[in-house]
Parts: C-alpha cells; structure tokens; sequence
C-alpha cells in the first residue's frame, strides 16, 4: 500500500511539471513572438521616419531651388536692361510671385540703395532706402559682391518689422549712361519665416514626430525655426544640408515609443492559447492511460510465474 501511494504521488509531481513545463514554453513563445513583433514595429517606425525625414527636406530644397531660380531669372533681366523703370520691374516681379507666392518683396539694390522695388505688402518707405540704417546687413550685402555667389541670410529682422530671410544675388550691370565701368549691384529676394514654413507644412508631420529645423550661418549661432531647438541632441535622426552659406539641421523624434498594436497581440494570443491547451489534454490522455500498459504486464508476470507452462502457452 505505501508504495502505491509513493507511485501515485510520483505521478502527480510527473504531471504538474508536465502541466507547469507547457506553461513555461507558452510564456517563452509569447515572450519571443512578441519581441518579433516589436523588432517589426519598431523598423516600420523607422522606415516612417526617415521616410518622413526625406519629404521634408525635398521640401526644404526645392523651395530654395525655386527661389534662387526666380534670383538668377532677376539677374539676367537686369544685365540685359540694366535701366529698367520702376513699373517694368513691378510687372516683372507680379508675374514672378505666381511662381513662387511666398516671395513678399523684390529688390535691387545699388550700392546700399534701393533702387526698384516689389512687394506684395506695401512699397512705403522701401524705394530708396539706405540699407546703412541696418548696419547688421551691410558685411552680407559686401561679401555677396567680394564672393560674386548667392548668399542666405537669416532669420532676420526685416525692413517690414518680421522675421524673415533674404536672398542676395550678385548682377553685373553697366549703364547705357556710363562708361565701360561695371556695377555689381544685388538682386534681393525677401520672404518670411512665416511663409517658409507654410510652404513645408509641417503641422500634419508634427502630430507623429517632434520636428527640430534650425539653421545657422558662417557668424551666426544655430536657431530654430521650428521646434524646440534644446532637443536636437535627443533626436532620432539628423539630417544637415549646407543651403546658400548657410547650415540646416533637420531633426526628427517619434511621439510615440513603438508597441504592440491590439491587432497584433490578439493574431498571437489565441495561437498560444490553444497550441498550450492542446499539450497540456495530450498531456493528460498520457498521464491516464500510459500506467495500464505496465500494470498490465506486471500481472502477466505474477500470474505467469504460478501458471503451468502448458496452460500459459493456451
């Protein structure tokens, strides 16, 4: 009797560790089939982001492209008519802000002069003001005739009392009424922060990513122009893209942290649930039926061993 129960109590402890090993394998599967998922996640979050990444700065390029088009477009109509009137330049300029309607002013400046004006605002006390009143913008407008390349600069205060950007292209020019001396005049493009940043549209990105963008120049210190610019060092990723002397920082940081989707964790739940529940009913038809094989061959034994041989070979 003591050894049936030792047996029986040796099955039992059998049994649960089967029962218990099962369970140990399903919190191993589920463990390891969602870290699968996560790692699955956690790439589509980053495909996402530099997918992400990339729109905004194709946008950033060629919204720079345009305008520096519309610049060198300035530049070569004013070297063929170097004494175009203020209302030629104001007719050219309208047709030029169908091009690109961020752009609010166009000017061309002589010496430190405005000599001809656009601007979708107003025009009061921009024809034939003296830039020298802005002595912040004189070395910008005396390195963009040293270097005879277009120049960025900015985020600046502007004439119009906001904060904006303007573009300098360098034109040679030489008056009908002059000698063979030639002028290095500047053709400026001038348009907000405000404008710029309608043109990239980054409200609809900045729900899913916070987005850092600042710029910086050869003697100005990084700014931002949108975003917060103390969490660029925290940022996922950074794209740097040289502009016109200039130097943008684009950065991107997801919102969210990466998670299993309710979607997914119920398409591996059930899976573990009943591959579990399936090895635990095996399990169990083993523990109950296995036993009565040796039972039985022990009692063929007893009963062989008092059998005459003739009557146990019948």
């Amino acid at each position: 009797m003591p050894q049936k129960i030792a047996d029986k109590l040796i099955e039992c402890l059998i049994e649960a560790a089967s029962y218990i090993a099962i369970a140990l394998i399903c919190i191993a599967a589920y463990l390891m089939l969602s870290y699968t998922e996560l790692n699955e996640l956690r790439e589509e979050q980053r495909r996402d982001l530099f997918a992400a990444r990339s729109e905004i700065s194709a946008k950033i390029q060629q919204s720079f492209s345009n305008k520096h088009l519309i610049a060198r477009s300035i530049s070569a109509a004013i070297t063929m008519n170097p004494d175009i009137t203020q209302d030629e330049f104001y007719a050219f300029g309208n047709a030029l802000n169908a091009e690109d309607p961020s752009i609010d002013t166009i000017a061309i400046v002589k010496g430190t002069t405005v000599t001809r004006v656009y601007s979708t605002i107003s025009m009061e006390n921009l024809l034939g003001r003296d830039l020298a009143e802005r002595p912040e913008q004189l070395p910008d407008l005396e390195k963009v005739r040293q270097e005879g390349r277009t120049r960025l600069s900015g985020p600046t205060w502007l004439l119009r009392e906001y904060p904006g950007f303007v573009m300098r292209q360098p034109v040679a020019t030489q008056s009908a009424d002059r000698d063979d001396a030639e002028n290095i005049d500047i053709v400026s493009i001038v348009f907000s922060t405000q404008a710029f940043l309608n043109e990239l549209d980054l409200e609809g990105l900045a729900e899913r990513y916070n987005i850092v963008l600042s710029v910086e120049g050869e003697t100005q210190p990084p700014q931002a122009i949108y975003g917060d610019l103390a969490t660029l060092d925290d940022a996922q990723t950074v794209l740097t893209l040289p502009i016109l002397a200039t130097v943008w920082n684009l950065a991107l940081t997801a919102r969210e942290t990466p998670s299993l989707i309710p979607t997914r964790e119920s398409r591996i739940v059930p899976l573990i649930l009943i591959g579990g529940v399936l090895a635990m009913m095996l399990t169990r038809y083993l523990h109950i039926f296995a036993p009565e094989k040796p039972a039985r061959r022990t009692s063929y034994q007893n009963g062989s061993r008092y059998c005459p041989i003739g009557l146990c070979l019948v």
